[in-house]
């Protein structure tokens, strides 16, 4: 399931790890405040996790959660660290983050990074605006990697403009970035 979830974008998929997750944690408010907490473990203090039921033409309750790129930032960043569960669990989500199916390639995926774990996410805004945003980890596993996080809302409302408009950050993006190797502190106890 967590190779369709995250390689594919399947909502099935994503729905019966979230179902499991649910069981383990006691129902929806639990599972929410579990993945809420991986946020805290982050260092994200803000990001609530929605679990108001999903407006029309949405999928899921935890879908709908308003997550700032910043934020989003400190969580990629942490997982790449290895900071948020075992790393043994980290290194196979960030695998299948590097290995998107090229339907699900566009954005960090298509503008030819020579390695990029990310994982993109769309959908309807509450104004009717349309949301298209990915992040990641530029050159994850290594001293030089950069987590990084874009978001774009397309005049037109569409996914093909979204996608379209992250492609071409994207691009700007791998021509601007200056990856050098740094040292990592250790992940803290929260």
């Amino acid at each position: 399931m967590a190779r369709s979830a995250i390689t594919e974008s399947n909502n099935e998929s994503i729905l019966a790890l979230f179902g499991a997750l649910e069981h383990i944690e006691g129902g929806l408010h639990g599972a929410s405040a579990y993945i809420q907490g991986l946020f805290r473990a982050s260092g994200d203090d803000e990001t609530v996790v929605t679990t108001a039921p999903p407006p029309v033409g949405a999928v899921t309750t935890f879908g709908q959660t308003e997550w700032r790129p910043s934020e989003a930032v400190k969580f990629f960043r942490a997982l790449g660290r290895g900071c948020l569960v075992p790393p043994e669990e980290s290194r196979y989500v960030l695998n299948l983050m590097s290995n998107i199916e090229p339907s699900e390639s566009w954005g960090l995926g298509s503008a030819g990074f020579g390695s990029v774990a990310f994982k993109g996410g769309w959908g309807p805004e509450p104004s009717g605006a349309y949301l298209v945003r990915q992040s990641g980890i530029v050159d994850p596993g290594s001293s030089r990697g950069v987590a990084v996080s874009i978001v774009a809302f397309p005049r037109s409302g569409s996914f093909s403009t979204g996608t379209q408009m992250l492609t071409q950050t994207s691009v700007w993006l791998r021509h601007e970035l200056r990856l050098v190797p740094r040292s990592v502190a250790p992940c803290t106890a929260t």
